[in-house]
């Protein structure tokens, strides 16, 4: 209700559509790279515009960014994303890291939560969520129960803030029906795995990724460090917990 804060969010709104680089259909990009990371950096905030101003312009324009991202970063043999992209090269990195691909599916979650269902592009939103859920579920370990650092790589370290992303946006698909509900009790067991392996009784948090560059080896992304209570996972891990209670109902 604050005009003041409606003004600046407008303002922004503003220079979101004018001054980021696109590409010639309208894809956000960061000159010489592109970062599954800014799905969710772009995406929520773009469908709140459109549910403040009521104006369909930035639905359309959170659909834009759906389906270039899509086209130019997504794996379809492995249904994951390709955490860069090089426009110049025309080229992926081909590595699907766990906490890039965790924005992607948490960001189409914030999508399908607020655009209107009769917004033509929704459908098209929730087909590839449900393509890219089937993937993200089929690269979960069985044995620990979540999700890996690099996400087809079992040598890599089991990661916390990718993996409760993951069991936000498929918490939040199991109780809007957005996938199975026989997947219950897969979000079930990696909340169960994801409080056992990285978090204490003090409620510190482990296993949390450390800020990442990007890189064409994926021997960049096995390398990079884990920090304690580091700010990539504290947020989500709460996130991921009050999604789970919402999905059983508590």
């Amino acid at each position: 209700g604050d005009v003041r804060a409606k003004n600046m969010l407008m303002l922004l709104a503003d220079r979101v559509s004018h001054t980021i680089p696109r590409f010639e259909d309208g894809t956000f990009h960061r000159v010489t790279t592109m970062w599954t990371d800014d799905m969710y950096m772009c995406l929520p905030f773009l469908v709140r515009l459109g549910v403040i101003s009521g104006e369909k312009k930035y639905f359309d324009d959170a659909v834009v960014q759906v389906m270039g991202f899509y086209e130019r970063m997504y794996m379809k043999e492995q249904k994951l994303y390709s955490h860069i992209y090089f426009p110049k090269e025309d080229c992926i990195n081909g590595i699907p890291w766990g906490r890039g691909n965790g924005w992607v599916l948490l960001a189409l979650s914030e999508v399908l939560l607020l655009m209107p269902k009769e917004h033509p592009g929704y459908d098209k939103v929730l087909a590839i969520f449900r393509d890219f859920a089937s993937g993200v579920l089929n690269f979960r370990d069985r044995e620990e129960r979540i999700w890996h650092q690099v996400l087809h790589n079992p040598e890599s370290y089991i990661e916390t803030s990718g993996s409760a992303m993951f069991i936000t946006a498929l918490a939040r698909a199991v109780r809007k029906g957005w996938i199975a509900e026989s997947h219950r009790e897969d979000v079930i067991e990696a909340w169960n795995a994801l409080t056992e392996k990285c978090v204490d009784a003090e409620g510190n948090v482990y296993g949390v990724c450390m800020g990442s560059g990007c890189n064409k080896d994926e021997r960049y992304y096995m390398q990079l460090g884990t920090i304690v209570n580091d700010d990539h996972g504290m947020g989500i891990v709460l996130g991921a917990g009050v999604e789970v209670m919402n999905m059983l109902g508590e």
